[in-house]
């Protein structure tokens, strides 16, 4: 829908935000643990674009901090960065991740997802409103 060239910015924008909020609506369904969130990168491996393992080691050995700005899921993008480092044998310099970051409960829980959204529609929007948050915790 993102490249759909029949729908204007406006009905782009609108369908992108549906298809976010039912999608996210339907992740927190699933009542998931923030371990499992942990495992996601593990289980199902998650993939970087090629030379990202090399990118992360020249700004470990030059202590550069960096931005990732991602419209996925930001429990598990940081830990799938965690999960890189660690396969490569890096001890993280700072992230700042732009993301959708799940809350969670008492236990634990998934129960909804911080806001504002973040889609591909409005990643410039939130940066200049500074919605990131820098990892490891």
């Amino acid at each position: 829908m993102e490249q759909d060239p029949n729908l204007s910015i406006e009905e782009k924008l609108s369908k992108v935000i549906e298809w976010w909020v039912r999608d996210l609506d339907n992740i927190v369904d699933e009542n998931i643990h923030l371990n499992a969130m942990k495992e996601i990168p593990i289980e199902t491996r998650v993939y970087f674009w090629n030379g990202v393992d090399i990118l992360m080691k020249v700004i470990n050995d030059f202590k550069i901090d960096y931005m990732v700005v991602s419209a996925g899921i930001g429990d598990i993008v940081k830990y799938s960065f965690e999960h890189l480092f660690k396969e490569i044998g890096l001890k993280p310099v700072d992230i700042s991740l732009v993301s959708n970051f799940g809350i969670y409960d008492d236990n634990q829980r998934l129960c909804g997802f911080r806001w504002p959204l973040i889609h591909s529609f409005n990643k410039e929007d939130v940066l200049k409103n500074k919605y990131y948050k820098k990892f490891p915790n």
